[in-house]
């Protein structure tokens, strides 16, 4: 794993972490990560971090019922994982 590729990981987390419940949609979380990274994401780079990440366990989706739109959240064991990449 990149060093590039741990600062993604980060600023996700934290961005999943801030929003809460509600969550992103990937197209949003996409966005606000180029910002943070300082450099954008092609569509694919986001789809493979975030696979990554709900493979890890640490991300999941789900399908908002009312706007019909999938969003992203962090999950119990994402906040363990972004409080362990904090103190690094």
């Amino acid at each position: 794993m990149t060093a590039k590729e741990i600062i993604r990981q980060r600023r996700t987390l934290e961005l999943l972490h801030g929003v809460g419940a509600c969550g992103m949609t990937k197209e949003l979380l996409q966005e606000y990560v180029a910002v943070e990274a300082g450099e954008e994401l092609t569509d694919q780079e986001m789809t493979d971090l975030l696979v990554e990440l709900s493979a890890n366990g640490w991300v999941r989706s789900y399908k908002n019922p009312i706007l019909q739109q999938v969003r992203w959240i962090i999950t119990g064991t994402g906040e363990g994982a972004r409080a362990a990449m904090a103190g690094s």
